[in-house]
């Protein structure tokens, strides 16, 4: 990657840190200083009385230093340049200066990406390589046009030496990337940070291993304050290991979690946030999940910082999107970079959003779902009567608790944040509490047409089959009650939904499972809700359960059949049963959700 030898970077500053070429003397006549190509002379007439100006040919150069050099190597060194020569010689001093302030260049396909103070920036515009075309072609004496820049700036992008095909593996180090350098995770070990690190962002905050952050942690307890003090830690746990894992690109998937405070006004979520945002830099991502699909939607993503949102969901709307689900799973989009190329990466933005209505996302599987956790902020504060970290904050002339701690507990706030990434490293997943777990629940349920009605009227069986006209008449009756909507789901709806639940015990083929004119779903039956609910759409004389009533059993005999012995060597009922067996065998395992590992909270 290194482009000039010591003595050019040496050679390139001399000429771009002297002075400008027209200066004046003592006498103010203006004199016009060596460039390079010949000696100093005077321009005007010396003032009278004075003494004749020196002359100085053989003797030096005229830098802004007043170190002598041989004159004859520095005319074969420095000889009055060819027209067609000009860019190149800007283009190294731009090169040379980089080098000697501890400055890198790699040239892609996607763009340049520069180096400098410890992190790699990507550059899709020319405007950055320009204005140190021009900065360098000024002091070197030569006038910049726009040919000048160009050709120059050209030169620097083709340099084989800058050149890179294979992709560049950025932020893989593992480390947290701070101020002070790079800090394992899970031993608390600081060393710098080098270009071959390819870190595309850092905290910005200095590390010291002995911070605490004594009012952030009153806060954050304080947030979850009405809650039991097991039930409290548990959160407050969950909340540290969330942040703990944002700190870092490299982790399992399962540390990849998007946190969403979900609460109406005045629960101290922005508070939260506030802080989170202060941690990494002060300049979140704070696009609209709407605004993702428009041409340049996805443009934010470019850089690393948390996706922070403080309203996330609007109620009463759906909030579905690709994008949405490809960022939320950590999977690449696209992003069209307006007057730059159009890019396909995976989005590095720890989501931290806050919504005073429940998210809801037509999405039939748990691919988003599974991916948040939705923590539920019940506390309600007082802004005419603040109590801890709130109160405290007003006492030292701050606005706002998050404004408070950090101001003046960042360092802290990162050690606690660590110590929560280290207990996620060792168990290698996020934990989570029976709140969390239920309300993810019911999101998925509401997500999905059928889930909720899995839950409430179907029981599982390896030994049963249910028509699936059967099954969609009886869910149209839940449906109808549940949702208060006229309009009923399709069966194909129906049926899409129940596939997307992806759970392995419901057997659905549409070939083998096939009696007479009749389709069944095996593995499964109605219980006893389910069948009320059955049995009142049979009898109902509501119009809207009339194509739904077409191929339907009788609701006074038996609706729950048994699977034919004739059907027990088909493939779809061999898998359908041998995922019985591996759900009774995880259940038999699993008996608790996994909680924080010793509810620690605090930064030591």
């Amino acid at each position: 990657m290194t482009l000039l030898s010591c003595g050019d970077v040496s050679r390139m500053l001399s000429l771009i840190k002297r002075k400008p070429l027209n200066t004046r003397d003592k006498f103010g006549c203006i004199r016009r200083r060596a460039d390079g190509i010949g000696r100093s002379r005077t321009t005007e007439k010396s003032a009278p009385g004075a003494e004749p100006e020196a002359d100085h040919k053989g003797d030096h150069v005229g830098m802004i230093d007043d170190t002598p050099i041989d004159i004859a190597s520095a005319s074969a060194r420095l000889r009055r340049p060819k027209k067609n020569e000009l860019h190149i010689i800007v283009a190294k001093a731009v090169l040379a200066k980089m080098a000697h302030d501890g400055e890198q260049l790699i040239n892609t396909v996607k763009g340049s990406w520069s180096y400098r103070k410890g992190t790699w920036e990507l550059r899709t515009d020319a405007d950055w390589l320009e204005v140190r075309v021009q900065d360098a072609g000024e002091r070197l004496g030569f006038t910049v046009n726009n040919k000048l820049r160009s050709e120059a700036r050209s030169w620097i992008e083709r340099r084989p030496e800058l050149w890179r095909e294979d992709e560049i593996q950025w932020d893989q180090h593992g480390k947290i990337p701070t101020r002070s350098g790079l800090v394992d995770p899970r031993t608390g070990a600081l060393e710098p940070a080098r270009p071959d690190h390819f870190c595309k962002w850092r905290i910005e905050v200095d590390y010291d291993a002995t911070a605490t952050c004594p009012w952030w942690e009153i806060m954050i307890n304080d947030m979850f304050g009405d809650r039991d003090p097991q039930h409290q830690r548990e959160l407050v746990g969950v909340v540290q290991e969330l942040m703990g894992a944002a700190l870092i690109d490299k982790k399992p998937r399962a540390l990849s979690k998007a946190c969403v405070f979900w609460g109406i006004e005045n629960r101290a979520k922005s508070g939260v946030l506030e802080v989170v945002t202060g941690l990494f830099g002060g300049n979140p991502i704070a696009a609209s999940i709407s605004s993702l699909d428009g041409n340049h939607g996805t443009m934010p993503f470019l850089r690393r910082a948390p996706w922070v949102l403080h309203e996330a969901f609007n109620p009463g709307q759906w909030h579905f999107s690709s994008t949405v689900k490809a960022i939320v799973t950590g999977e690449p989009i696209g992003m069209n970079v307006k007057n730059g190329p159009y890019l396909t990466q995976v989005a590095h933005a720890p989501i931290f959003w806050a919504t005073n209505h429940p998210p809801q996302f037509k999405e039939a599987t748990k691919a988003i779902v599974s991916r948040m956790v939705v923590i539920e902020v019940t506390r309600a504060f007082s802004e005419s009567k603040p109590i801890g970290a709130a109160a405290e904050a007003i006492k030292r002339g701050f606005s706002k608790p998050g404004e408070f701690v950090v101001a003046t507990e960042l360092p802290g706030i990162l050690n606690w944040a660590i110590a929560g990434l280290k207990r996620a490293l060792e168990r290698g997943a996020i934990a989570t509490t029976e709140s969390i777990a239920e309300t993810a629940k019911a999101i998925h349920e509401d997500s999905n047409v059928v889930a909720g009605f899995l839950s409430e009227c179907v029981e599982f069986d390896p030994n049963k089959r249910l028509k699936t006209n059967d099954f969609c008449l009886a869910h149209s009756a839940w449906w109808s009650e549940q949702k208060s909507e006229r309009r009923l789901p399709s069966n194909v709806a129906i049926g899409n939904a129940l596939k997307m639940t992806g759970d392995a015990r419901i057997a659905i083929d549409r070939v083998d499972l096939r009696e007479n004119s009749s389709r069944y779903y095996c593995g499964m039956k109605l219980n006893a809700m389910g069948l009320r609910y059955h049995k009142a759409a049979s009898e109902s004389r509501s119009r809207m359960f009339e194509a739904k009533k077409l191929n339907t059993s009788d609701a006074a005999r038996e609706v729950n059949g048994f699977i034919p012995p004739s059907w027990d060597g088909l493939e779809s009922i061999i898998k359908m049963r041998k995922a019985f067996e591996r759900h009774d065998r995880v259940q038999a395992t699993v008996t608790e959700p996994v909680m924080p590992a010793e509810l620690v909270t605090h930064s030591a």
